[in-house]
């Protein structure tokens, strides 16, 4: 996948602002984007704040002939996709009426106004075309003093959104940042909130978390605040040092994608059946494929796996791991089964350096198939037959043939040994 140039990604986003500047609007840059460039860290998207209506940003960028995606307009939004790059772009606004969930946004108000309804201070700032910093609600300080503080008072920004408990400790995971005084104690006191927040935008935030370098010292603080029992009842996180070194080590051998799911797996009973793993997958909303993940890696590897040594029998359980994504096995299966299973690591040594070495030939495509050999032959399909192609498999993945012809050859001494 070709990486996102942050640098020419922002000089793209500055020219939607001249647009806005040029048709009589102000805009700044807003969030994620100028918490990031204070902190150091490289900006993922660059959202825009504008007083512009959000009929009117619709109508100026279509006009420059760009893409116009109404994204969200009952809360301002619109997604403008210019040289296939999406930006947001929200019209500044005042959120009224919140039930926990949802708030009634009332439109055309100023920057100030429109940083107080964030969530924390950091995410309040504003950064203007030429990179002056806007800032309203003391985000700088805290930022350089890592501190997460919710905006004014903690205990209406939760009420307004109960997912702000989430979004706490998945920034303190992700930054590391210390709680400012009262912050805790806020979010014990609303914590049953929670029960009111859709499980996939629960479940997103916590493998954000879990993904993240402190997730460690997030999930005690979960924990400590009796916040951990309620977004996964089935977890087992006792705080202990060797957890750490665990949680850690699903960072350090597997990939961004895998290891929040190997994080996961870490923190639930090893002795959860197939079953289980399956409804808790489903409870938690993910997709099939992290479903049998997660079911496989609380499984353990195979005793084919751990006990052969016929190769054939390797490439085939681990066909079976990779199903019909190749790399699996090295990239989740084997640093997640490591971590889980420590008393098997050598032999997972063992297995990671023999895909290493024989998984391109294992993926490699067979230039030969059933109805090929049908023709050749004139076989029937049936048990014989699908018995000769798994060993012509086998026979390939051996380097023992590799040409259609060399193929037809060895199925027809196959089938004389039948």
């Amino acid at each position: 996948m070709k990486k996102k140039n942050h640098a020419t990604s922002k000089e793209l986003a500055k020219t939607l602002l001249k647009d806005l500047h040029q048709a009589g609007y102000q805009a700044m840059f807003a969030g994620g984007s100028v918490r990031d460039h204070l902190i150091g860290l490289p900006a993922k998207d660059f959202d825009i704040a504008t007083d512009a209506q959000p009929e009117t940003v619709s109508s100026i960028f279509k006009q420059k002939n760009d893409h116009v995606v109404p994204t969200g307009l009952n809360h301002g939004t619109v997604t403008v996709v210019r040289k296939k790059q999406p930006f947001e772009i929200t019209t500044l606004r005042q959120d009224l009426d919140h039930d926990g969930r949802h708030a009634t946004p009332e439109f055309g108000v100023s920057f100030e106004e429109d940083a107080k309804r964030r969530d924390f201070t950091m995410n309040g700032l504003f950064e203007d075309i030429d990179g002056k910093i806007h800032d309203f609600v003391g985000g700088e300080n805290d930022i350089a003093q890592g501190t997460i503080r919710f905006i004014g008072d903690g205990e209406q920004r939760i009420r307004e959104d109960y997912l702000r408990i989430l979004r706490y400790f998945r920034f303190s995971s992700q930054l590391g940042f210390q709680p400012a005084p009262g912050t805790e104690e806020a979010i014990q006191k609303h914590r049953d909130g929670i029960k009111n927040i859709s499980q996939e935008r629960i479940t997103s935030e916590f493998l954000l978390l879990l993904g993240a370098p402190a997730a460690y010292a997030a999930l005690t603080a979960m924990s400590r605040n009796k916040i951990l029992s309620l977004v996964l009842p089935e977890a087992k996180f006792s705080g202990e040092p060797e957890q750490q070194k665990g949680l850690d080590q699903t960072r350090e051998v597997g990939s961004a994608e895998t290891y929040p799911l190997s994080a996961l797996a870490f923190i639930l009973p090893r002795s959860m059946s197939k079953d289980q793993a399956e409804k808790l997958g489903k409870r938690l909303k993910l997709p099939k494929r992290e479903i049998r993940g997660l079911s496989e890696l609380l499984k353990g590897p195979s005793s084919d796996l751990i006990d052969t040594k016929d190769n054939d029998i390797i490439m085939r359980e681990i066909d079976v791991l990779d199903e019909k994504e190749p790399g699996l096995f090295l990239d989740l299966f084997i640093p997640a089964w490591n971590t889980l299973y420590p008393e098997l690591s050598r032999r997972l040594d063992d297995l990671a350096l023999f895909e290493e070495k024989n998984g391109a030939l294992r993926r490699m495509p067979m230039p030969i198939n059933g109805q090929q050999l049908k023709k050749a032959f004139g076989w029937r399909e049936g048990p014989e037959m699908g018995s000769i192609l798994k060993s012509l498999r086998d026979a390939f993945r051996r380097g023992e043939w590799v040409t259609y012809e060399e193929g037809l050859k060895k199925a027809d001494q196959l089938k004389r040994k039948s």
